[in-house]
């Protein structure tokens, strides 16, 4: 399956029927085959990779739908948030550790119960931010999923990094699952390589974070999102531990 991104995904099939007729030269017919079957013809078996189909490219989402209206109720919200956790003098970014725990588990709620299990602390954290067990079915039918969560409070205007996934990736064991919280977005070739190699990963958007931040405010009677932040970060400390993930499997 070749790529026709540069034809808009038709085909011309002028370019068939002049392969079907006798007459036709080869040179002929290559001037109306698509863009990728004349880089393959050209480069040979070495471009193959650059010019297959990628049927995953067409579920990417983009920039502008996971990162919420600027001046929108969801984007002051995010702004806050990472003012809250950025400003120079302030709290610790490690704060939004926290967020993210709780972020991680409304996202999560939908696909089983989850529940929450502690922050790591920084001397032995691994690369890991926080640990959660997810149970998906009901009684004797239930699967226990160990959850290794990364929460990072970044600019809107920088991507995630896809080495940094690869790296929460890395600590994943058989069976585990990965949820990867970020103030930011996540760019076409960093969901393309996610996808491809079949990650085991949650991904959770800056717009995601503004609409449940907001949502948590609400359900837990706060006028506005900062009272709920400053709740949240007095809850920081006391969430901390030092343990290893499995652990969380033997949590009431």
């Amino acid at each position: 399956m070749l790529d026709l991104s540069s034809e808009s995904d038709t085909l011309d099939w002028g370019w068939i029927d002049a392969r079907r007729r006798p007459g036709a030269s080869g040179e002929e017919t290559l001037r109306l085959a698509p863009k990728s079957w004349r880089r393959w013809v050209e480069e040979g078996s070495a471009a193959i990779d650059t010019v297959r189909r990628r049927v995953v490219g067409l579920s990417l989402v983009p920039r502008a739908a996971q990162l919420p209206v600027p001046g929108s109720r969801e984007g002051v919200i995010l702004e806050l948030v990472y003012r809250h956790y950025k400003r120079a003098g302030g709290r610790s970014e490690h704060g939004f550790e926290a967020v993210a725990e709780l972020v991680a588990r409304r996202v999560l709620a939908g696909s089983g119960k989850y529940h929450l299990g502690w922050i790591t602390r920084k001397s032995g954290d691994f690369g890991i931010d926080f640990v959660g067990r997810l149970d998906v079915g009901e009684g004797f039918a239930t699967a226990h999923l160990v959850v290794l969560g990364q929460a990072k409070c970044e600019k809107t205007t920088v991507a995630t990094s896809a080495q940094d996934l690869a790296r929460t990736v890395a600590r994943l064991r058989r069976g585990w699952l990965g949820v990867y919280v970020t103030t930011s977005f996540y760019s076409a070739q960093t969901q393309l390589e996610a996808a491809e190699d079949a990650y085991p990963l949650v991904l959770v958007n800056g717009l995601q974070v503004a609409q449940t931040v907001y949502a948590l405010a609400l359900e837990q009677g706060h006028a506005n999102v900062e009272d709920w932040l400053d709740e949240v970060d007095r809850s920081y400390p006391g969430r901390l531990r030092l343990r290893a993930p499995e652990e969380v499997l033997a949590e009431d």
